[in-house]
């Protein structure tokens, strides 16, 4: 089992790419926010530090879901998004994934809550981009890694089930 600093249980994590690293202890969600607009094709570029001055980083709180999801539907030419718990009758992980990739708030093994970017299951598994580092702070990027579904429920669970969902296609985009 692959720990990034006792954060996750993760079963494999590997440096990627496809994840920037948050700059800041308390950044997650703002790099969060930061990838799902790289990801966009093309990529809407912004800075941690643009999406941080926007989204705000409190103290020792980390940020806001509700401003991130506002600040991700704004930059974001495509989808809108929405910020809380899922209704109760699609607490189904299998029907969240088919929006797309979202951001969900788990709370680690070491306490504090933690961002990451969820991109789907796998058979058992979780597919995750991380915005903490192999290497923590001084990463050059963020990382994938796979979880389990159960330690994932889990870990989710205690962040109260709590995310950034897409919830559709902004009007006039794809008619």
């Amino acid at each position: 089992m692959a720990r990034i600093g006792n954060r996750l249980p993760y079963v494999e994590a590997r440096a990627s790419q496809r994840m920037v690293a948050q700059e800041q202890a308390l950044s997650c969600l703002v790099a969060c926010v930061r990838q799902l607009l790289l990801d966009v094709v093309p990529p809407v570029a912004m800075s941690e530090g643009e999406l941080a001055m926007e989204i705000g980083v409190r103290g020792d709180l980390g940020s806001d879901f509700g401003t991130a999801a506002r600040v991700l539907t704004e930059h974001h030419p495509f989808l809108s998004y929405r910020a809380g718990s899922p209704d109760l009758e699609i607490l189904n992980f299998t029907r969240l994934q088919q929006g797309g990739s979202w951001i969900a708030r788990l709370r680690l093994t070491t306490g504090g809550h933690h961002a990451v970017i969820v991109d789907g299951m796998v058979d058992n598994f979780v597919r995750v981009r991380d915005p903490w580092g192999l290497e923590a702070l001084n990463s050059q990027s963020g990382v994938e890694a796979t979880i389990q579904v159960d330690a994932f429920l889990e870990h989710w669970r205690w962040g109260i089930h709590h995310g950034i969902f897409p919830v559709g296609s902004k009007r006039g985009i794809h008619e």
